[in-house]
This record gives structure tokens, sequence and C-alpha cells, in this order.
């Protein structure tokens, strides 16, 4: 199983890549609807400022970030779980808290890949896709919160 999962691994994680990019498409042209073009852009760019400095601090400022991985991971699974709850709940700032939470692990979890980074502790295929998927998941957390707060 294990062997089979890594032989697939690489076509699994492209697939997934287009079909989170393909998504994200809609979820953009929604925002800049939203948002207006200025707004989005500028909000973009600040996500993007965010991923740098967050990238920058773990490479060359933090010695060893390998500590933090497993709370990162249990605070992913427990934002999944809360997700999944949030689709039965109307209630913004359930929403707003879970965005938040979100942002703040995607940011520290683009600190730990840059540190991981640092010390060789990876696949270039492995980071490549983490690094993608933290940008994009700090990128919509961002725009989510701009759209909220809009008003």
């Amino acid at each position: 199983f294990i062997q089979r999962a890594r032989k697939y691994g690489l076509v699994i994680s492209h697939i997934y890549a287009i079909i989170v990019g393909l998504l994200s498409y809609a979820t953009f042209t929604t925002y800049m609807q939203n948002l207006g073009p200025e707004v989005f852009y500028k909000n973009v760019l600040l996500a993007i400022g965010a991923f740098l400095v967050f990238g920058i601090l773990g490479y060359f400022i933090i010695n060893d970030a390998s500590s933090i991985g497993k709370y990162l991971f249990v605070t992913l699974i427990a934002l999944i779980i809360a997700g999944l709850i949030g689709m039965f709940i109307d209630n913004p700032i359930y929403h707003t808290v879970i965005t938040v939470v979100g942002l703040i692990l995607f940011l520290l979890y683009t600190l730990y890949d840059f540190n991981r980074m640092k010390r060789g502790n990876f696949s270039p295929r492995e980071m490549g896709f983490n690094l993608f998927i933290n940008l994009l998941n700090i990128i919509k957390d961002v725009l989510r919160l701009a759209n909220r707060f809009k008003n």
C-alpha cells in the first residue's frame, strides 16, 4: 500500500493541484466582483507579502522549527473538523474565527516549510506542493476576511 502511494503520489498531487487551481479561479472571480479589482489586488499583494515575511523568518531567522510540526498538524485536523461543523452553523463570528485560525495556521506552515527547506529536510516536489497550498490558502483567507469586513 505504501509503495503504491509513493508511486502514485506525484500523479495525485498534480491532480489535486489542478482541481484546487480550477476551483480557486471561481473563488477569485467572486472576490474580485465583490471587492473590486483595486481592493482585490491589494489584498492579494498583502497575502503574498505575509507569505514572504514568514518564509524569510523560517529560512533566515528561526534555527529549528521542527518541533511545531506536530502542533500544526493537530491544529489542521481541528480546523478541518471545525469547517465541517461550520457547514451546519450560520454564525458569522464562528466563520471569522475559523478564517483567522486558518490564516495563522498556514502562515506558520509557511515558516515551518521554509525552515525545513533550510535544513534540507524535504523533497523538491513535496516542498513545491506544500508552498503552493500554503500560499493559496493564505490568499483565500485574506480575501475572505477582506470580503467579510468590506463595509
